[in-house]
């Protein structure tokens, strides 16, 4: 047995690809069009999207356990809130209807995100004999941070309630392509070693019009449990979605 592949032209300049029974439609919806960001259909039918779900947030180090390390290291993962920045976004997602309505979706998606944490004290972190430790710096040197990216993998199930009212809950799974040190002036970078390789989580938005706020909790400590202490990585703010 095989599936048919079938392409049919609409008049309104989209085209549908049938596959296997499952329509998916590429185009412009209404009369809205967001140029090499967005390929997105009528949203009854099954749909791909392209550069969805921006995320612009703010991290924090959660349920951090130095037990690992001596009292006077208990507090060096101390991050500067407001300047501890998340940045993600879908390169491009699959989504099938659920449901009659099309107000139920299921959705799996390729992310590319980066996390910067800011450090708080005037330190720098260093794996020392396979363990993380910070290293004091001298005043002059400003914004020390750590900086984690990755390549993802979410999977959604999203629900509309109203027409522009779009809620999504999401679990991930992304995989670590780099990590460093990074503080100035002058200017250090330094590759670090100890992160996790993969990170598990589980993630929300509430979206109108597109427009929303996201959360996201990752299930993996951010170190490996050899290498450095206890912490998981909270991200929230806003998300643009379609």
């Amino acid at each position: 047995s095989y599936s048919e592949i079938k392409i049919t032209s609409t008049n309104s300049s989209d085209f549908i690809v049938q596959v296997g029974g499952h329509d998916f439609t590429f185009g412009k919806r209404g009369n809205n069009s967001f140029p090499n960001c967005r390929d997105i259909v009528n949203r009854r039918k099954n749909y791909i999207s392209f550069c969805n779900n921006i995320r612009l947030g703010f991290n924090a180090l959660v349920d951090t356990d130095y037990s690992k390390y001596a009292p006077e290291y208990n507090d060096f993962l101390d991050l500067k809130g407001g300047k501890s920045i998340h940045f993600g976004m879908d390169i491009a997602g699959m989504y099938l209807q659920l449901d009659r309505r099309g107000d139920i979706y299921l959705g799996v998606g390729v992310s590319v995100q980066c996390d910067n944490y800011t450090f708080s004290n005037n330190i720098t972190i260093k794996r020392i004999d396979g363990v993380i430790m910070p290293e004091e710096l001298d005043k002059e040197y400003k914004k020390s941070k750590l900086t984690a990216t990755y390549f993802g993998i979410p999977v959604y199930l999203t629900f509309r309630p109203y027409n522009k009212i779009k809620i999504a809950l999401n679990g991930y799974a992304e995989f670590l392509t780099n990590s460093h040190t990074k503080y100035k002036k002058p200017k250090h970078k330094s590759d670090i070693s100890g992160l996790n390789p993969v990170q598990l989580g589980l993630g929300g938005s509430f979206t109108y019009s597109g427009f929303g706020v996201y959360v996201k909790y990752s299930l993996t400590p951010l170190f490996k449990s050899e290498s450095g202490p206890g912490a998981h990585l909270l991200s929230a703010g806003l998300v643009i979605g379609f």
